[in-house]
């Protein structure tokens, strides 16, 4: 199972320059792909109207393909779904080995469905009382009619990651000192993925919540405070700061820093141009916490 240790910090890469994949974002109703050839981005498509299920996906996935003119075999999909959650949960201190089955023993605790688990976990920081792991938990029987729907069209659908996991890609961009606590928060198809991590690249939380229009900025700033609570009566630690990918410019952030005692600051300002289909292409193996 792919985890990353506290000891390894995720670094900024680039796209392998062998990459050919189509590299697909569901999130919500949200849907997108862009085909790369050889690294380079060849093609790209959003949806239209919103997707909202597995037959609707499976509809956009073949219109993607088409309009993208993707004739390669391995495909990526970065996923936020309501059946796809994700916890942090107390495991005694373990190595690499052991703390797989460990973590193999909570999933059946941990699941709040029927049916067997598709699963996958990173590492966090410790909290106040216990050593954490961040779990993520889908049917799996939903992540084979994924895995059909791109077998369909003649693609192999090599890894899904949560979308949370993507976003630890941004942290060691920041610039960051290596002890701060920084919050990044993306909006897309009325969801609002957070991840908090420190400036060293370790992880304290993922959340992915539902929080409407990204121009809704009161419900935004309701989720950020109750996010930076929680790390602080978990872990101890103050959020010093949110880095937002979202729609609306300084005017969004002035509205929002009105409400939010941490600074707020646009991370794409900071970072770079951000994308989910390319983003996840960048990330090392270890870092993607892949559900397949």
């Amino acid at each position: 199972m792919l985890k990353v240790s506290r000891s390894q910090r995720s670094s900024s890469r680039s796209i392998p320059s062998g990459t050919t994949v189509l590299s697909v974002v569901w999130l919500g109703s949200h849907f997108e792909a862009t085909a790369f050839q050889k690294g380079v981005q060849a093609g790209s498509w959003s949806s239209p109207t919103p997707v909202a299920d597995l037959e609707a996906f499976a509809v956009a996935l073949k219109e993607a393909k088409l309009q993208t003119r993707f004739n390669g075999s391995l495909a990526s999909l970065v996923l936020a779904h309501p059946r796809l959650s994700q916890q942090l949960c107390e495991v005694p201190p373990a190595k690499e080995g052991a703390l797989d089955r460990i973590v193999a023993r909570l999933v059946d605790r941990q699941k709040t469905f029927e049916g067997e688990a598709a699963w996958s976990f990173r590492r966090t920081l410790p909290n106040k009382n216990a050593h954490n792991v961040l779990l993520f938990l889908f049917p799996r029987v939903l992540l084979d009619r994924l895995i059909q729907s791109f077998g369909k069209l003649e693609m192999n659908l090599e890894t899904v990651v949560p979308c949370t996991a993507v976003l630890s890609g941004i942290l060691p961009r920041l610039s960051l000192d290596a002890d701060v606590v920084a919050m990044v928060a993306a909006q897309s198809g009325g969801l609002t993925a957070m991840l908090v991590g420190r400036g060293d690249g370790e992880l304290l939380l993922g959340r992915v919540l539902e929080t409407g229009d990204a121009r809704d900025r009161e419900n935004l700033a309701v989720e950020l405070n109750r996010t930076s609570l929680f790390v602080t009566q978990q872990f101890g630690a103050s959020v010093t700061g949110a880095y937002l990918l979202v729609e609306g410019g300084s005017d969004g952030r002035m509205e929002l820093q009105s409400a939010l005692e941490m600074s707020v600051h646009s991370a794409t300002e900071i970072a770079g141009d951000f994308s989910w289909t390319q983003e996840v292409l960048k990330l090392a193996p270890e870092m993607g916490a892949n559900l397949v």
